[in-house]
């Protein structure tokens, strides 16, 4: 035996839990396995989790009572009921026991802003799959997770996730995640956490409920949106019409007790590790994937393959777009800066079936089925306006500290300039069309990214 102390507690008898509520006592085999998880051990065994995994109907009803243990004395010190209910929270997320919900559910309640003492990084990096897969089906009860102020800010946000999931899997509809913001804007000033307000409008941007984007404008306005967390309004417009490569998942459904319990322990043959990545990759091929990643940041183009997709957003391969510009290179002016500099600030500008500098057709554009787009909701001419209006704040420094020469300073604010001047000689000539003589009715109408009365001050 690896664990001396964990067979002591078995010969000793000194504690109550390896009897079950009937006063039966459990299989010692398991009371050892269950026993090793409670050492602070850098090593759980594939004996110990086969043990218990052979054993799951009673070990699934001795974590669930460790669990409401745990909510009679959320504030314990005993560090063996912390440890064992932490544990049990894997095995019942792989057993999809949905008696746990609740009472996880209630821990964290209790526990308010202690809960990091139980969970640890834990809290965010895996509660929301753990409680995807104990979810009892309660929506009501979900919306009054969602909505308790004595649970802390992280505790709250994987409810509204869960709700969001519901949504993207065809639970329920547009109009309960309207009934969800309705709860959090009738509710008092001083009960509302700028964290849970952040996540419910990041998650509306995600589930491309363009609706609600009047809403987070109003909430940015307000100062409840942490822009740490996904950046500006703008940016929750371009998340918005954005189709990412985890479409519709707000939780991770993939659960596997290995896979989330490494975070924190070293599984015998599990291939990985706290803080590493798969062992598939190799040290040097890590830092090949970070170094692209940067380089990529600074310029889109940078080792594009001939057949990859054109970061330009045109939906034509890179050797039939950009690749065939000047050499391969790029280097055409648009009369303000360089189409690659250009470009590499519309990456994630939502994605058009125009070029909206010369308003003409992408050739070889294809619409994606389902997909919601910029010009469903605004005609070009407001399109053409807002993309040099976005260009001109792309311009800005929004760094920590802005390391910038002198010179880099002062062409990029030429840069801007050149392009607000460009849109406010376009939105003076659409005001004059539409018959609009204030700012207020233009934004109502045709405002996107920005308001005008941000940009056409300046």
């Amino acid at each position: 035996n690896m664990f001396p102390e964990a067979r002591q507690n078995v010969d000793d008898k000194p504690y109550h839990w390896f009897e079950n509520e009937e006063g039966k006592q459990m299989n010692l085999e398991l009371v050892e396995a269950i026993g090793e998880l409670s050492y602070d051990t850098k090593l759980i065994r594939r004996s110990t989790l086969q043990t218990i995994r052979e054993n799951g109907e009673e070990a699934s009803a001795f974590f669930l009572k460790r669990l409401d243990d745990l909510a009679d004395d959320p504030m314990t010190k005993d560090d063996g009921l912390l440890n064992e209910s932490f544990f049990g929270l894997f095995f019942l997320a792989e057993w999809k026991e949905t008696a746990a919900f609740k009472k996880i559910q209630k821990i964290l309640h209790l526990m308010g802003d202690n809960t990091d003492r139980w969970l640890g990084d834990a809290l965010t990096e895996n509660i929301p799959a753990i409680l995807y897969q104990v979810y009892d089906g309660d929506y009501e009860n979900l919306k009054i997770a969602a909505m308790d102020t004595d649970m802390e800010s992280f505790s709250r946000t994987p409810f509204i996730d869960i709700i969001f999931q519901q949504y993207s899997d065809g639970e329920i509809g547009k109009d309960s995640l309207f009934e969800l913001s309705d709860l959090f804007e009738n509710e008092p000033e001083d009960d509302r956490d700028y964290i849970v307000i952040t996540e419910l409008c990041f998650e509306m941007a995600r589930a491309h409920i363009h609706e609600y984007l009047p809403h987070t404008r109003q909430w940015f306005e307000d100062g409840y949106i942490d822009p740490f967390i996904a950046g500006d309004y703008p940016d929750y417009v371009d998340i918005t019409f954005e189709k990412s490569h985890d479409e519709g998942s707000f939780i991770s459904k993939d659960f596997n007790l290995e896979k989330d319990l490494h975070r924190w322990y070293e599984i015998e043959g599990w291939e990985n590790k706290p803080g590493n990545v798969h062992k598939t990759f190799s040290d040097k091929q890590l830092a090949g994937q970070m170094h692209l990643a940067l380089m990529r940041m600074a310029d889109p183009y940078y080792k594009v393959g001939r057949n990859d997709l054109c970061p330009c957003g045109s939906g034509k391969k890179y050797k039939k777009c950009h690749l065939l510009k000047n050499g391969g290179t790029d280097k055409m002016d648009n009369g303000i800066e360089s189409n690659q500099d250009r470009d590499k600030h519309l990456q994630h500008y939502p994605v058009l079936s125009f070029d909206p500098e010369t308003l003409e057709d992408k050739p070889d554009f294809e619409r994606e089925e389902g997909r919601l787009y910029l010009e469903d909701l605004y005609d070009r001419e407001s399109i053409e306006i807002d993309h040099y209006v976005y260009l001109a704040y792309k311009q800005d420094n929004r760094a920590m500290f802005d390391i910038r020469s002198d010179a880099e300073k002062a062409e990029k604010s030429r840069i801007k300039k050149a392009y607000l001047e460009k849109a406010r000689t376009l939105i003076n000539e659409k005001m004059k069309k539409e018959g609009i003589t204030d700012w207020a009715e233009y934004d109502r109408k045709f405002s996107i990214h920005f308001l005008a009365g941000e940009w056409t001050s300046h």
